[in-house]
C-alpha cells in the first residue's frame, strides 16, 4: 500500500490533480471531502479531455482545465475499495479480476488510508520470490 497518500479535494484546481502525477509519477489521485474518500481520477481521465489548441504551455493548459473540468466532474465515483484489514490476496483478487489498476484503501468512516496499485502488487511478488529463493539457497 502507498502511505502517505497524496490526494485533492473536490473543490481544488484539477491542474493540481495534473501537477501531482507529473511530479510524482501517479497514474491515480484520490479525490476526498474532509478526510473521507469521494473520488478517483485516473491519468486515462485526464487523457480523454479535450484540449484544444493549447499546445505544450502548461500554464495554459492549466487555466483551461481549471476553468473547463472540474475534479467533481471528472473523478470516478463508484469505487472499488479495500478496508484497511483487507489481505493482499484481496487486493490481487480485486485487481486482477477486473480492469482496475488501484484501489483506495479506507477506514472507519470511508476515511481515505492509502492506495494500493497493480505495481505495489508486483513489487510484492517480487518480494515473496526474493525470500522464497533465498529459503530455498538456504536449505
Amino acid at each position: 500500500m502507498s502511505v502517505p497518500v497524496y490526494s485533492v479535494e473536490m473543490h481544488d484546481p484539477t491542474s493540481k490533480v495534473r501537477h501531482l502525477m507529473k511530479e510524482h509519477g501517479f497514474h491515480h489521485v484520490p479525490v476526498v471531502h474532509e478526510g473521507v474518500l469521494v473520488g478517483l481520477i485516473s491519468a486515462s481521465d485526464l487523457l480523454h479531455l479535450h484540449y484544444g489548441d493549447f499546445g505544450v504551455s502548461g500554464r495554459y493548459l492549466d487555466v483551461f482545465l481549471d476553468e473547463r473540468y472540474p475534479i467533481r466532474e471528472l473523478m470516478s465515483r463508484d469505487l472499488v475499495t479495500l478496508r484497511n484489514t483487507d489481505s493482499i490476496t484481496r487486493a490481487a483478487e480485486l485487481l486482477s479480476d477486473s480492469r482496475l489498476h488501484a484501489l483506495p484503501v479506507v477506514g472507519e468512516g470511508g476515511r481515505l488510508k492509502g492506495l494500493v496499485t497493480s505495481t505495489d502488487l508486483c513489487r510484492c511478488v517480487v518480494l515473496f520470490a526474493a525470500e522464497a529463493e533465498a529459503r530455498r539457497k538456504a536449505d
